[in-house]
């Protein structure tokens, strides 16, 4: 049997095995040095190499920046990305680094010096939702491109231009975060990369967050901004024209899939007042839009803008007159483009104008329609014999309610064949035509005796006659922008102040082809809100205009994809 040692005295033998020298202890440093930049002056992410050795081995280094810890590593090579667009303020930094070795032992380098150039500090990339989404859900999960180096990201969101009041204000170290917006507004948000040592990156650039069931989408940035026009764009989308104050003045194209959907949208700067007014596919491909240009030295002249199919300009044409002259419509046809208008003849007159260019914008004819006081055309229509239909205004006389609704039928050479004329105690005209199965719908405005607005839709028949006249609105303001047809449906788009939701609302009436009301349906906020135009999809509308409820400025201008019956259709929807 092998003897046991007493317990005490085995401890007693092993305090005494540790009290011998103590001269063999490693309590020498390790060696660590930093390779110098080959560049003194950077402005990138910069690598950073660090030599560290010992008499035994080196466990790990750290690398800081003006004395701010940065980076651990405990394998070789000790290489170091340094993204030093944190720090770029064009001043000096100072690099040293530390590296522990297996004993405890801590070595310290000597400090390099690096001039950081002065940049644009580090700022995210707005993934997910992108400026101007509409949404629809409370709940809504924000994403952006992760920055390298950073640590977390500050979000923050508000209701307020000047963000100066946050709805939320908080930390996330993963790039995206999910919040709750309990009420349909418009939002701001941004973000803002935090770096080790709590530097910080640049500010994204505010994005516009709409939280409404009315919209499809919104598109400004932060001015004026209005669309005006729809038309379809050829391929099954449709191209809007419009006008913006947001980057000086001039005309906006936007241009939009069959679902509402923004594929791509275009500024075209102008004079000191600026506006498209309508756009049109060109006959040789891609668009041609046309509007007003006005300066100090002429007062309104007609403008053009030719484009391929992405928006990019071709050509950009104004057309002087020695009066002021404007553009409401424009019209592809077979060999070029009519555009109506008016004219102005003197001081105290303007007529409806006429004029058919080719494509090129050379003049081919050019026809005035006029009587004695202030006469324009709003829209035109082509119609399916080949003919043109005029929708305007004929002021009659001096006193109110001398304005009448016109209604003129021409052949494909602007010469008239019928014209009717509409009145209403207060004043009347019509905006917009559209033609079913032999017969013209118009719609308009017209004003009773106590100078109450309400939107008008009459019908014609092909010879001219009078069919029908009907008046829809409710106690207050209303207006009739545009209509389509779709499987016999008519949606008349525009404006009600009567029990609206807001100021005023975006509008829409669905009718039968006699006039009978099917379906009505408001959209908006709480400020000023207006349909202007309507376009036909299958199995329903798409609708645009302006929105000051939902905009990052005065006003926004809004889509809104619908069914049948007005119902706003969801974007992934056909």
């Amino acid at each position: 049997m092998t003897p046991r040692l007493p317990f005490a005295f085995a401890l007693l033998l092993l305090s005494l095995a540790g009290c011998g020298s103590t001269d063999n202890l490693d309590r020498t440093p390790p060696t660590v040095e930093i390779v110098p930049p080959e560049e003194s002056e950077i402005g990138a992410p910069l690598p950073v190499t660090v030599t560290a050795s010992d008499q035994s081995y080196v466990t790990a280094v750290s690398l800081y920046v003006d004395g701010i810890f940065l980076e651990r590593k405990t394998d070789t090579p000790y290489t170091f990305l340094w993204h030093s667009d944190f720090w770029g303020d064009g001043r000096k930094h100072i690099l040293s680094a530390t590296a522990v070795d297996s004993a405890g032992n801590i070595g310290l380098s000597s400090t390099v010096n690096v001039e950081v150039l002065r940049t644009s500090r580090p700022r995210v990339e707005v993934l997910a939702p992108l400026h101007n989404a509409v949404v629809r859900d409370q709940r809504v999960t924000l994403r952006w491109k992760p920055i390298d180096n950073a640590v977390s990201y500050t979000v923050q969101i508000s209701d307020t231009t000047s963000m100066d009041y946050l709805i939320v204000d908080t930390q996330t170290k993963e790039p995206s975060l999910t919040v709750d917006l309990p009420d349909e507004r418009t939002y701001r948000w941004r973000v803002l990369p935090v770096t080790v040592g709590n530097l910080l990156g640049a500010w994204s650039e505010p994005s516009l967050l709409h939280r409404t069931g009315a919209f499809t989408a919104v598109s400004g940035r932060g001015g004026f901004d209005i669309f005006r026009a729809i038309t379809p764009a050829g391929d099954g989308g449709y191209l809007l024209a419009g006008s913006t104050h947001s980057r000086g003045t001039g005309g906006t194209l936007v241009k939009v899939n069959r679902t509402g959907t923004i594929e791509w949208s275009r500024f075209y700067a102008g004079a000191d007042m600026a506006w498209f007014t309508s756009a049109a596919p060109a006959p040789s491909g891609g668009f041609i839009a046309a509007g007003q240009n006005s300066s100090r030295e002429f007062p309104a002249d007609r403008w053009f803008v030719r484009t391929d199919s992405s928006g990019n300009v071709l050509w950009n044409r104004t057309i002087v007159h020695d009066g002021a002259q404007g553009v409401n419509s424009i019209i592809r046809v077979r060999d070029g483009f009519i555009v109506c208008g008016y004219t102005e003849t003197d001081s105290d007159r303007t007529d409806i104008s006429l004029t058919k260019y080719d494509d090129q914008l050379e003049l081919i004819w050019d026809r005035t329609i006029g009587g004695v006081y202030h006469d324009e055309a709003y829209r035109l229509l082509e119609t399916s014999d080949g003919g043109l239909l005029l929708s305007g205004m004929s002021q009659k006389g001096t006193d109110r309610g001398s304005d009448r609704a016109t209604v003129i039928r021409l052949n494909f050479l602007g010469e008239e064949k019928w014209r009717r004329d509409l009145r209403s105690p207060g004043g009347a005209a019509f905006r917009a035509a559209a033609e079913f199965r032999g017969r013209y719908y118009l719609c308009g405005t017209a004003r009773t005796s106590t100078n109450k607005q309400d939107a008008i839709v009459a019908a014609f028949d092909s010879a001219g006659t009078h069919l029908w006249t009907k008046s829809y609105g409710g106690a207050r303001d209303d207006d009739a922008a545009d209509l389509a047809v779709v499987n016999g449906r008519i949606g008349i788009c525009g404006s009600t102040a009567s029990d609206s939701l807001g100021a005023q609302d975006a509008w829409l009436l669905v009718l039968d082809t006699e006039g009978k009301e099917l379906a009505e349906q408001r959209y908006g906020g709480r400020y000023h809100d207006a349909a202007t135009g309507i376009a036909p999809r299958e199995n329903g509308f798409i609708i645009i205009g302006s929105t000051a409820s939902y905009t990052s400025g005065s006003s926004d201008g809004f889509i809104i994809v619908t069914d049948l019956n007005g119902t706003v259709v969801p974007p992934s929807a056909p």
